[in-house]
């Protein structure tokens, strides 16, 4: 297809089929498009700007988007993807994915001692502590129990969601069927 063609096709949105390979051509409830000069956005044959290359183009609302420098939040909203985030359905504008990252619709810095617990942001450092509930504890000494019940796990062992204490101290400990017993060579498996 030559320049001319194209310019034409993105400018007046005028399909001339004759000459197409059928595998250029799709349809869009029931009117036949050219798939590298338009997309079909939300039951409409839209032209796609002859700055985006026809891979990278994503229909977002009704618009037709370069899908390298923009995104669509749920479907309805663009963003920036270098700027922006889009953090369960909303964007965000505090930062990009270069240096922040969503907790629930809210964002953090991800240099930070921050985390994210269950949707929400706390002090915390992911290298060293875990979630449980909405607070972290240290991962070298404890664990969660059904994800909201610290324990020290040299001390107890969270066996089908309740916590035991270790019978006569820590050592190799295992959990089976809700009962907790100690490790052994015979036994191998629960």
């Amino acid at each position: 297809m030559s320049p001319t063609s194209v310019f034409f096709l993105a400018t007046f949105g005028v399909l001339l089929m004759a000459g197409l390979a059928s595998s250029q051509i799709l349809t869009c409830r029931g009117m036949r498009y050219d798939r590298f000069t338009h997309v079909c956005c939300r039951g409409q044959v839209l032209p796609i700007d002859l700055h985006i290359r026809p891979a990278n183009a994503i229909c977002c609302n009704g618009e037709v988007l370069d899908n390298t420098t923009q995104g669509c939040c749920a479907g309805q909203n663009a963003f920036d993807l270098l700027d922006q985030l889009c953090c369960e359905g909303k964007v965000t504008t505090d930062g990009g994915p270069m240096t922040h990252t969503c907790c629930g619709d809210n964002t953090f810095v991800q240099a930070e001692m921050k985390m994210c617990c269950q949707g929400n942001v706390v002090n915390g450092n992911p290298m060293v502590d875990l979630c449980c509930e909405q607070e972290t504890i240290e991962r070298s000494k404890y664990r969660c129990c059904n994800d909201y019940q610290p324990y020290d796990f040299r001390s107890s062992v969270c066996c089908n969601g309740r916590l035991q204490d270790y019978p006569g101290g820590e050592e190799q400990w295992q959990c089976c069927g809700g009962t907790v017993f100690r490790r052994t060579s015979r036994v191998q498996a629960c």
